[in-house]
């Protein structure tokens, strides 16, 4: 849920000069909320899907709280029989 978050604030407050590849000179500051990672960030994002990265974030949020109770009332998963456990 984090990291939904994190890509929305980069993909609303994206400006096309604040990467460099966009624009000569780019903006002598970064105006993006998450700083220069959140600028390239949002530019792949913008790259790779378009328009539709603005669902990915709400995508990630549901997943996020569909997942929570889960975590909440089975605890962490355990580990994965045969990786890792010694015979015994």
């Amino acid at each position: 849920m984090c990291f939904a978050a994190l890509l929305l604030a980069a993909l609303l407050s994206y400006h096309p000069r604040d990467v460099s590849t966009n624009a000569v000179p780019p903006n002598p500051s970064v105006r993006n909320w998450i700083g220069p990672f959140g600028a390239w960030l949002a530019y792949y994002w913008f790259f790779w899907v378009g328009a539709t990265a603005y669902l990915f974030p709400l995508l990630f949020f549901a997943v996020g709280v569909g997942l929570a109770p889960r975590a909440l009332l089975h605890g962490p998963p355990g580990p994965v029989p045969g990786i890792g456990a010694s015979p015994g």
